[in-house]
C-alpha cells in the first residue's frame, strides 16, 4: 500500500486498539474515583482535570508510536513490515503536533492546579519517549523496560492526578492499582519480547540488540514464560487475598485470565516462525482487554 496523508491512514498508523485499551483502563479509574462526589462546580472543574489526564496520556501514547516509527521506518520497509501508513515527514509532522498539544493541555493543567512542577513530568515524558525511540530502541533490552514502565504508568498517572486535586483514595482502591500496574507491566514486558522474536529477520539486518539476537528464540522463550508466570503468580496472590472482594463474575474471568495465560505458555513452547510469535503476542493483547475488564468488574463491584 502506498503511503499517503489520509484521515483512514492517520488512524491506523495510530494503533487504534492499543488506544481504547489505554482510554477504557483510565476512564474506568476515573469513574470509581468521581462517581462519590456531588456534580457541582468543584467536581465539574474536576471532570476538566480528568479529561486532561486522559487526552494527555493518549497523546503522549501517541507521540510515542509516530516517533518510533520515524526511525523505525527504513527498517520496516526494509522487511515489508505492513504497517506503515504515513510517510516519514508525515510521522515527524504528527509527532511534532501531539507534542504541541500535549503542552497545551499540561499547561492549562498547570494553571488550572497553579502546580507548575507537571511541566517537569511533561519533559521528562517527553524526552523518555524520544530517548527510547531515537536510542534506546537499538538497545531493546532497557528499551523492553521502558516501555513497560510506562506502559503500566498510564493507571499510575491517574493516582497522580488524585494526589494534586486532593480527591483521596481508599487503601483497597490503591491496591487494586497497583496490581494493574504489576499486572500491565509484566504482560508487557513478555509481550514485548515476543514482538521482538517476530521481527527477528528485520532487527538482525539493522544490527538492534534484541533479546532473541543476544540469547537466541529458546531462551527467549524460557523468559517469556517466566513473564507469563509471574503474571499468574501475581494474578492467582491477589486474587487469594482479596478473594472475599471477588463476585462471581470476576471470579470467573479472573479464571480465564490465567487459563489463557497458561495456554499462551503452551503456544509459546512450540513457536518457532514469524506467524507462530505473532499469534502468541495477539492473544497477549487479548488477556490485555480482559484484565481492563476484571479491572471495571472490581472498581464497581459488579
Amino acid at each position: 500500500m502506498e503511503n499517503g496523508l489520509s484521515f483512514r491512514n492517520f488512524v491506523k498508523q495510530t494503533r487504534p486498539i492499543n488506544l481504547v485499551f489505554i482510554a477504557l483502563a483510565q476512564l474506568t479509574l476515573f469513574i470509581a474515583l468521581i462517581y462519590p462526589s456531588d456534580i457541582q462546580e468543584e467536581g465539574l472543574n474536576q471532570y476538566y482535570i480528568w479529561a486532561a489526564c486522559i487526552f494527555s496520556t493518549l497523546l503522549f501514547t501517541l507521540g510515542g508510536y509516530f516517533i518510533n516509527d520515524f526511525y523505525d521506518f527504513e527498517n520496516d520497509k526494509a522487511i515489508k513490515k505492513k504497517n506503515k501508513f504515513l510517510n516519514k515527514s508525515q510521522l515527524l509532522l504528527s509527532y511534532s503536533i501531539s507534542v504541541i498539544l500535549n503542552l497545551v493541555i499540561c499547561i492549562f493543567a498547570c494553571a488550572y492546579l497553579n502546580e507548575y512542577s507537571l511541566l517537569l513530568f511533561f519533559i521528562c515524558i517527553t524526552g523518555i519517549l524520544y530517548s527510547y525511540s531515537s536510542y534506546f530502541k537499538r538497545h531493546k533490552i532497557s528499551g523492553n523496560i521502558i516501555v513497560s514502565f510506562l506502559s503500566s504508568s498510564s493507571l499510575g498517572i491517574v493516582l497522580i492526578t488524585s494526589y494534586f486535586i486532593d480527591n483521596p483514595i481508599s487503601e483497597d482502591l490503591y491496591q487494586l492499582v497497583q496490581f494493574f500496574m504489576l499486572f500491565i507491566f509484566t504482560l508487557t514486558m513478555a509481550r514485548e519480547i515476543t514482538k521482538d522474536c517476530e521481527d527477528l529477520e528485520g532487527d538482525q539486518k539493522f544490527n538492534i540488540d534484541s533479546i532473541p539476537i543476544r540469547y537466541g528464540k529458546n531462551k527467549s522463550k524460557v523468559l517469556i514464560n517466566l513473564f507469563h508466570f509471574l503474571l499468574v503468580f501475581i494474578s492467582l496472590t491477589y486474587f487469594y487475598i482479596h478473594r472475599n472482594n471477588f463476585s462471581f463474575l470476576a471470579l470467573i474471568l479472573g479464571a480465564i485470565i490465567v487459563l489463557t495465560t497458561l495456554f499462551v505458555i503452551h503456544k509459546l513452547s512450540r513457536a518457532d516462525d514469524k506467524k507462530n510469535f505473532k499469534f502468541v503476542a495477539d492473544i497477549q493483547k487479548g488477556v490485555f482487554g480482559l484484565g481492563i475488564i476484571l479491572l471495571a468488574l472490581q472498581l464497581y463491584n459488579i
